[in-house]
């Protein structure tokens, strides 16, 4: 049986018949990746332009990417330090790069490691701004995007249908495989 880059079995494999021949689990990893890199991109695209999804004063019009989340609706354990720093124009920045990086990042493939790791920190920094979560005392849809964040960087998720093979080629990039 042919294996690829992923260790998944060829479209041949035995017991896969029908669509799931053609699918394997890098695919999965692919989707995610594609759909939190979107997730990632729409929400700095709001944040910048104030698009009304849900930001209706966008930053380039003076409005906080983070204020409403940190200053306003945070609650719980860690509600002082959010609203003393969200508004913050550093805050903001950092936010806004993370966003904007690690959505760019994983739509194409590119940098996926890194930006699995500050994608997965700024869904943990979201989470602790609602402690304890409103649904569930201790997770919500945060976490979990946080650790398939994790598994798409452990499924190097960049190399199918993305750039990741050609990026993983650069020698600055063999050099320092974080940023592959």
């Amino acid at each position: 049986m042919a294996v690829n880059a992923m260790g998944d079995g060829d479209r041949t494999s035995p017991g896969r018949s029908g669509a799931m021949a053609f699918l394997t689990p890098s695919h999965a990893w692919v989707a995610m990746r594609m759909a939190i890199g979107w997730l990632f991109l729409w929400t700095f695209l709001d944040k910048l332009l104030g698009l009304g999804f849900p930001t209706e004063v966008g930053w380039i019009d003076g409005g906080s990417p983070t204020f409403g989340f940190m200053a306003v609706a945070s609650h719980g354990l860690l509600d002082e330090l959010y609203v003393k720093i969200g508004g913050n124009g550093l805050v903001d920045l950092l936010y806004m790069a993370s966003i904007g990086g690690a959505g760019i990042a994983l739509v194409l493939g590119i940098a996926v490691r890194i930006a699995a790791l500050v994608g997965a920190a700024v869904h943990v920094v979201i989470w602790s701004t609602y402690l304890p979560p409103v649904d569930n005392p201790f997770i919500d849809e945060h976490i979990f995007q946080a650790i398939a964040l994790i598994g798409i960087a452990i499924a190097d998720a960049g190399s199918t249908w993305g750039f990741g093979a050609w990026w993983g080629r650069m020698p600055f990039v063999q050099r320092m495989p974080l940023l592959k």
